[in-house]
């Protein structure tokens, strides 16, 4: 209830002293001082990382592939047709260009599966590599294991529906560290959360309504910007929320 009660808060630019200490109450320094063993329990669940910017996410995830034994194995971006198409197409995609993998690797999926095993947003562990085209074999944490196959994101003509580029890629990202932006619509178990560098109203509350709990959440800091909300989201939001009251009026039972 207190933490929806601080989203809410959030959302509608209202928040008091009481949720910005409550804040505080999550941010690491004060969690080592209560003696609560966070970096223990963190590496064991391999919680994810959101931060601000894409340099903080990739040296992270650099990082803690890094410290996993085993071999390498790297999976290279392809492209087919016009080099700027195929340009767009890698500027837009949220594949890298190089995935670099080993078993143990915590992993995002970036697509939808046709067989509803996982979608865009899943979050698992490689596990192995596939004998016959050495594919990236993910638990995810649904259950599922699932051999990740190279996937296609393409541009096709309105007119004629002919394909003109293409990129070819395995569907998946590292997900140890990732971008607050990239966060959007997912809803993570636990998460570790930098709000230091937040430049834009609305970060916060984006990012930590990916949980559901102040016991999920664990902060490196924030900023007066992350608490922040812009004035014109909550114009967008009290419009929206009225029209949705009008319509129950006008249309509910």
């Amino acid at each position: 209830d207190d933490y929806n009660e601080l989203l809410e808060s959030m959302r509608s630019g209202e928040l008091t002293k009481k949720h910005i200490d409550l804040l505080k109450e999550r941010v690491l320094s004060n969690i080592a001082a209560r003696g609560d063993a966070f970096e223990e329990s963190q590496e064991e669940l391999n919680e994810s990382r959101l931060y601000t910017h894409n340099l903080n996410t990739a040296q992270y995830n650099a990082e803690r592939l890094k410290m996993l034994d085993g071999e390498e194995k790297e999976f290279v971006m392809t492209g087919d047709g016009p080099e700027s198409m195929v340009a767009t197409l890698k500027r837009g995609c949220l594949a890298p260009e190089k995935l670099k993998l080993k078993i143990g690797a915590v992993v995002i999926s970036l697509k939808n599966d046709p067989d509803c095993e996982y979608v865009n947003g899943s979050v698992g562990k490689v596990v192995d590599f596939d004998s016959k085209n050495n594919d990236p074999i993910v638990q995810f944490e649904n259950g599922n294991k699932c051999i990740m196959e190279e996937a296609q994101w393409q541009i096709t003509s309105i007119e004629t529906g002919e394909e003109l580029a293409s990129i070819k890629q395995i569907p998946l990202t590292l997900a140890w560290g990732i971008t607050i932006h990239k966060s959007q619509g997912m809803t993570l178990g636990k998460a570790t959360i930098d709000l230091r560098k937040a430049f834009e109203p609305g970060m916060g509350y984006v990012a930590l309504s990916r949980l559901r709990s102040f016991s999920d959440l664990t902060l490196l800091g924030f900023n007066d910007i992350a608490i922040r909300t812009s004035d014109k989201a909550r114009e967008l939001d009290k419009y929206f929320r009225e029209r949705s009251q009008l319509l129950e009026t006008l249309y509910g039972e």
